[in-house]
């Protein structure tokens, strides 16, 4: 074996062990970080629910900010395209609490992560809904308003940034909304470093099989 070919199966090995430690054999957080995402799953209260607490869709909670408010959530069999099972219908009959600075809306947190990609399927039946990831210093990523279409929305979001959960909030001063979601997803971009070490992997890899095929 000549210096070249034992020095490439050295790298191979070495990033093997490396990559085994890290747990990135397969793609680090590669599954959805969300619970339920596809709402599929009725939660401890039934469906449907009414008020402030536990949602219709397990791991998912509901609540109200605006004095005298309410908001209900039902799950009902899908009609998302890119969904399936069921689907949460939320109706809330106020929006946005100055003294607040919230409205009425539907959420779930999770443990901070450092950077994400998510999409939802969202169809807003009346009103005005933001929604989307909620970063981990208090305000939501992005603050679009999704409005009735006639239609279900994919949304899809990068945010090189600490996030902490998906939101959806009712934000418009004095005014109700219902919209339907499915088909949530929270997935964890990798660190840079994490990067790195699966390209030296790639790299120790692709560099071994030479080193065999020149045998």
């Amino acid at each position: 074996m000549n210096r070249a070919s034992f020095r490439a199966i050295r790298l191979h090995h070495i990033a093997t062990v490396v990559l085994i430690a890290m747990g990135v054999c397969g793609p680090a957080n590669a599954g959805n970080i969300l619970l339920n995402g596809g709402l599929d799953t009725v939660g401890p209260d039934g469906s449907p629910v009414s008020g402030s607490g536990p949602s219709a869709a397990q791991s998912w909670t509901q609540f109200t900010v605006v004095p005298g408010s309410t908001i209900s959530s039902q799950l009902l069999a899908s009609t998302d395209p890119l969904g399936g099972g069921e689907m949460i219908d939320i109706t809330t009959n106020a929006g946005y609490y100055a003294a607040a600075s919230q409205g009425n809306g539907f959420y779930q947190d999770f443990a901070t992560i450092p950077a994400a990609t998510a999409s939802f399927d969202i169809f807003v039946v009346s009103g005005s809904v933001t929604g989307g990831l909620g970063l981990a210093t208090g305000p939501f990523a992005s603050f679009t308003a999704y409005t009735p279409t006639g239609a279900w929305q994919h949304v899809t979001q990068t945010v090189n940034a600490p996030v902490d959960g998906m939101f959806f909030e009712n934000l418009v001063t004095g005014a109700g909304a219902e919209f339907l979601l499915d088909n949530l997803q929270v997935n964890s971009i990798p660190e840079p470093g994490t990067f790195a070490m699966m390209l030296l992997a790639a790299g120790s890899m692709l560099l071994w099989r030479v080193s065999l095929a020149r045998r």
